[in-house]
């Protein structure tokens, strides 16, 4: 799946580690290591947002993109990683300091996290129906995802948020045994959980979201005329 799954499939190994991104850190600050193109400094250069944004979308000069997926993969989320590589452009582009970026990458992660969350908040407020001046976001991407699983989009869209806003413990064990497919044991023993322990959350996370899209159908339906409603399905007796 293009948005969702791309950078889990993709960008990670299955031997990620429990929803843990896992390429070089840097020394004593537990982020991945960032390595820009040369000259990255140039391309924030002026006080044009709309300028330096220019720059920043030909190509990837600062290389966000593995920078989000660390952050996406780290925390075990659901999200549109190309959501939060735009979100993350944007804020840098505009809050580029009068004497230039800091060099250690410092600024650049802190505009990556803010990215993440920001989406996280527009997901929210989307789903509650409180949309901006864009409207519905597009849901085509989640149909083809969740029409197998009998689902539309905004049934999935309810379950992604859910599960992002679940404990972490809980969201990292749901990845380790079902988007990395891991055993039991070997599950338990990256996330550094007991096997019952790590069952138990992620049986916890499943059973969480799907109530969530559960609640979210029941009032959708409510919301429908009484003509449009489906007539509960009556036991027949014996």
């Amino acid at each position: 799946m293009t948005h969702l799954t791309q950078v889990h499939a993709k960008e990670h190994p299955k031997d990620a580690g429990c929803g843990r991104a896992n390429p070089p850190r840097v020394r004593g600050q537990g982020r991945p290591a960032w390595r820009p193109d040369p000259g990255w400094r140039d391309v924030l250069a002026g006080r044009q947002p709309d300028e330096i944004l220019g720059r920043l979308l030909d190509g990837d000069p600062l290389r966000l993109r593995a920078l989000v997926a660390g952050e996406v993969r780290g925390g075990a989320y659901f999200l549109n990683a190309d959501r939060v590589q735009l979100r993350a452009l944007a804020r840098i582009a505009h809050d580029v300091p009068i004497d230039g970026p800091p060099t250690d990458g410092a600024w650049i992660h802190e505009h990556v996290r803010g990215a993440l969350k920001d989406v996280m908040v527009e997901e929210r407020r989307a789903i509650a129906g409180r949309q901006g001046e864009g409207g519905e976001l597009p849901t085509d991407v989640l149909d083809a995802l969740a029409g197998p699983m009998g689902f539309d989009g905004r049934d999935l869209r309810v379950a992604c948020d859910a599960f992002n806003r679940l404990e972490p413990r809980d969201r990292h064990a749901f990845f380790a045994l079902v988007v990395e497919r891991r055993s039991l044991d070997d599950a338990a023993k990256t996330c550094q959980m007991l096997p019952a322990e790590l069952g138990k959350r992620a049986r916890a996370a499943l059973v969480a979201t799907m109530d969530a899209v559960k609640k979210s159908l029941t009032r959708a339906e409510a919301a429908l005329p009484v003509s449009q409603r489906v007539a509960p399905t009556k036991e027949v007796s014996r």
